[in-house]
């Protein structure tokens, strides 16, 4: 899994946001791993999709998860939001400042 250093929370991510005004989720992952990671790919695999709310908030938050093979090492690009990168195997142990959700969303990715 690429993680991304988040700039404001100051801990590891995977890439990713909000679904734009108009936008499908599809569409949104092509647009996120492009803007945070200067990825740009024209296909991507619907892995899983999730819904969760936090306890401090009464709002209910859809993620959806996708993947894709890369024919080699891509050229990531730091920006205002992701400072740097690091690629994370979610079989081994969690790394420290890694974002917890993320991390858990990332095991539950995992093939059986």
């Amino acid at each position: 899994m690429l993680l991304g250093l988040n700039v404001g929370r100051k801990q590891w991510e995977l890439p990713g946001g909000a679904v734009e005004p108009g936008e499908s989720a599809h569409e949104a992952a092509f647009r996120e791993l492009a803007e945070e990671t200067g990825i740009r790919v024209d296909r991507v695999a619907h892995v899983a999709r999730a819904e969760f709310m936090f306890e401090s908030e009464a709002t209910m938050h859809l993620a959806a998860v996708f993947s894709l093979l890369l024919d080699g090492a891509p050229d990531l690009v730091e920006n205002d939001e992701l400072s740097s990168f690091m690629w994370w195997d979610p079989r081994a142990e969690v790394l420290d400042g890694l974002c917890l959700l993320d991390a858990e969303v990332a095991r539950r990715c995992l093939p059986n």
